[in-house]
């Protein structure tokens, strides 16, 4: 038997007052080690209670998680970069606006779509915001330096109308 819209309303409304408020909050820390002990003897119980209710629900789930995660998106990354990279809403917008809104390696704008934030997995520090395509790049080459040289002299080069290059002919050579 369900509650009724009426009655849902009633416990909302009773929840939000401030005096049950503190209430809530003082009985919750009381009982916080007996919640614990609880749900580790009965571990195996509530996954299953959980799995069962997920499988009932899982259309209705999946829809809330679409709608909540389009409609939350920049408070998701925010906590997100302050729990990868220790980069608060403040600092992150200071990084962004100390790059003129781009990309720190091919300067264009995102026009909408999210910086990366670039970090230095030896020294554990923030370098700067990236795009997808550089941050990529840099990923694909272990931000390995001669690897990256060499790559730019392999494109000076073959810019350059390098000997070694083979005329392409069919589809791609035009």
């Amino acid at each position: 038997m369900g509650a009724t819209k009426e009655g849902k309303a009633y416990w909302k409304a009773y929840r939000e007052r401030p005096e049950n408020k503190e209430k809530s909050k003082v009985y919750r820390a009381a009982h916080r080690e007996e919640r614990r002990a609880y749900n580790v003897m009965h571990r195996e119980e509530i996954a299953i209670q959980k799995r069962v209710y997920y499988l009932a629900h899982q259309e209705k789930i999946k829809t809330y998680r679409k709608t909540y995660n389009a409609t939350h998106r920049e408070e998701r990354a925010a906590f997100d970069r302050l729990h990868k990279y220790n980069l608060s809403k403040m600092a992150f917008d200071a990084l962004l606006e100390s790059q003129g809104g781009v990309c720190a390696i091919c300067g264009k704008a995102m026009n909408g779509r999210r910086l990366s934030v670039d970090h230095c997995h030896v020294k554990n520090h923030i370098r700067g915001l990236l795009c997808l395509k550089c941050n990529a790049a840099l990923g694909y080459v272990d931000e390995n330096i001669p690897i990256l040289e060499h790559m730019i002299d392999y494109l000076r080069r073959d810019n350059s109308g390098g000997e070694n290059g083979l005329q392409v002919g069919g589809i791609l050579g035009g």
